[in-house]
């Protein structure tokens, strides 16, 4: 037999809920050669010649490690110059770039990040940047809602011809585990990747806030901001 206590501690249970999470992209963009607002890690540096292979790796810089790897159906070249018909250069100031032809080449953080910046190429609408946060929540931007941080807004057009660099930073709160670069058609071209992790205090900030049950971590902000709430 159910108690009257247990009974009402079940009804209190069941009108629980936990809050939606939310995360805020705030986006820069600049066109041309810009350096790195934060620390840069990759740069696909390379002595080889247009079109060389690109083999994934691990990096491991002073304060988080970026693993490296591409689909099996994805074609990453390394280039020093543009290639008809396979990749076009960011900007040509930065030097050697990959290029997906087609498929997918993404980058995970241990531990997340929570800055993300890189230089790309003219945006298709067939390109496109997946945010996969600590949550398990994800932000997909196709085509030049690269360049706004934006979803939902639509590709916006094609081969437009610029070129420059993004930063999405996520508030100090929100953590990005990993990132997709990913394309149906030739290609996506990147270069520069560079990501920044959170400040201890950040840290210590989200063990608490995830360990609050029933609880949300609230924030708000004057700046411009993307917010993404995910159920």
């Amino acid at each position: 037999m159910i108690s009257g206590k247990t009974l009402f501690a079940a009804v209190c249970l069941l009108g629980v809920t936990t809050p939606a999470y939310a995360v805020t992209i705030n986006t820069t963009f600049t066109t041309g050669p810009s350096a790195a607002p934060v620390p840069m890690f990759q740069s696909f540096t390379t002595g080889n010649g247009n079109g060389a292979t690109y083999t994934s790796t691990t990096i491991v810089t002073p304060t988080f490690t970026a693993t490296e790897s591409k689909s099996l159906n994805s074609v990453g070249n390394t280039y020093q110059g543009d290639v008809s018909g396979q990749a076009v250069g960011p900007v040509p100031a930065y030097g050697s770039f990959l290029s997906i032809l087609q498929g997918s080449y993404s980058i995970a953080f241990g531990p997340g990040v929570q800055a993300l910046s890189f230089v790309f190429g003219g945006l298709d609408s067939y390109n496109s940047v997946t945010l996969n946060f600590a949550n398990a929540g994800a932000v997909s931007l196709f085509g030049q809602e690269t360049s706004t941080g934006l979803a939902g807004t639509g590709a916006g057009p094609t081969n437009s011809g610029t070129t420059g660099r993004v930063t999405y930073d996520f508030g100090g709160t929100d953590i990005l585990n990993s990132v997709t670069f990913a394309t149906s058609q030739a290609a996506f071209e990147i270069d520069e990747v560079a990501a920044a992790v959170p400040e201890p205090a950040t840290w210590a900030i989200m063990l608490l806030g995830f360990g609050m049950i029933g609880s949300a971590l609230r924030r708000r902000r004057v700046t411009a901001k993307v917010r993404y709430n995910f159920a």
